[in-house]
This record gives structure tokens, sequence and C-alpha cells, in this order.
């Protein structure tokens, strides 16, 4: 009779279901893959961050080594939302197996779970064509912390040359989910309507996956400091 530690079951269940996923992109799949993650021990040869094709840093872990550190999502989040950085698993030359982005461990150091959304998140345009009531204020810390805004900061300024980058987060009850972090940018700023999407796109990494990122031409909220 064989025994198996339960960190092994839940190992071969995850590749399982990493496995299920890349054949066919399911909800449910995707949550239990998010359930897992953080009750696995992953391995490291080094916490050095590298550049992705994203042009953002990632650390890379493993699921299965020999005589590599173990060290667990939940244990790395903390030190992520510090230094600026991502996490890739199985990362190898043609595939990698997940990716999170920074924001992914705002939920996890806080809460201590990952999260996600069955509805569109991240960048979208569109046209409001009715009045909508909506409330707006500064994002708090489970939105974006402060030790994230430094990276949002540097990076808006250095890579995107936005000198004063501001934002405030507006919550629609219309929109699913209702919350959207506004910047004071649009799209008279930037070269090409591309160019504007996808500095919109890129900003969704600092952010959780269950807001949405944009802005409003001749915005006329208040904004705040990031």
């Amino acid at each position: 009779m064989m025994f198996f530690r339960k960190e092994d079951n839940d190992t071969s269940k995850l590749e399982k279901c990493l496995a299920d996923y890349r054949i066919k992109k399911s909800s449910i799949t995707m949550h239990q893959i998010l359930g897992i993650f953080p009750k696995i021990p992953l391995f490291y040869t080094s916490l050095k961050p590298e550049i992705g094709p994203d042009n953002f840093p990632y650390v890379n872990l493993r699921l299965r080594a020999k005589n590599e550190q173990q060290i667990t999502l939940k244990e790395i989040a903390d030190k992520a939302l510090d230094k600026g950085f991502g996490v890739t698993i199985n990362k190898s030359w043609n595939r990698t197996d997940w990716v999170f982005s920074l924001g992914d461990f705002i939920s996890l150091s806080r809460a201590g779970f990952l999260v996600s959304h069955d509805g569109n998140t991240g960048f979208q345009s569109k046209v409001i064509e009715e009045d909508t009531k909506v409330q707006v204020g500064n994002p708090n810390e489970d939105v974006i912390p402060i030790v994230v805004r430094k990276h949002l900061r540097i990076f808006m300024q250095t890579t995107l040359r936005i000198a004063e980058p501001k934002f405030y987060i507006m919550f629609n009850p219309k929109d699913i989910p209702p919350w959207t972090v506004m910047f004071n940018i649009s799209r008279k700023d930037f070269r090409s309507d591309s160019e504007y999407q996808y500095t919109l796109g890129i900003l969704i990494w600092f952010f959780p996956k269950t807001v949405f990122v944009g802005s409003i031409e001749n915005d006329t909220s208040q904004f705040f400091e990031i």
C-alpha cells in the first residue's frame, strides 16, 4: 500500500487542473487552481526577479524540484508587494504554467486567498449613454496598498513618462465588477488609440483582477496622488 502526503495530493491535483485548463479554459477550474495554489509548497533556486516578456519583473517558482528551497505563495506575497514583482510557475523556454501579477498578491497578503472574477476586468472602452450615479474616492488598501502605490507611481513616471500620475476609484453598480480605477490620462495624451489602450492595459498588472482600469476625457472628478 502506498501513501502520499497531503501536499503531494494537492500538487498532483493542481497539475491536473492546470493541464485541464490549458485544454479548455473554465471558470470552475480556474477557481480550483487559485484555491490550491496557496496551500502547497513551491520550490526555487533564486528569488532574484527576472524581466518577463511584458517587461515586468518575475520570480520563477516550481511545483516540483529536488534539493531546492521551499516557499509558499503566502510567504512570498509580502515580499512581492514590497519589492514589486510577480511570480511565474514552471517557466521554461516554451511554456509557463501560470503567471501571477503584482496585483494578484494583494488579496493573498491581506486576506490569505487569491481572487479572480467571472466578469470582464482589465481595460475596456465604452460609452455611457444614460445618466448613472457613481461614487468616487481614494482607492483603499484592499485595491492598492501604499507599498504598491510606490511601484505604480515610479512605473508611470519613468516608463510611461507621466510626470504627475493621479487616480481615483469609481463605484458604478451597473458595472460587473462595479469598481474602476480611473487615471488622470486620456486619449489626447497619446499618439494613437493602440498606444492609449496598451497603456491602460498594462496598468492592470498592479491591481487585483476584480477591478477595471480606465479614464474619461475631460474628467472633472477629484483625483488623488498615487
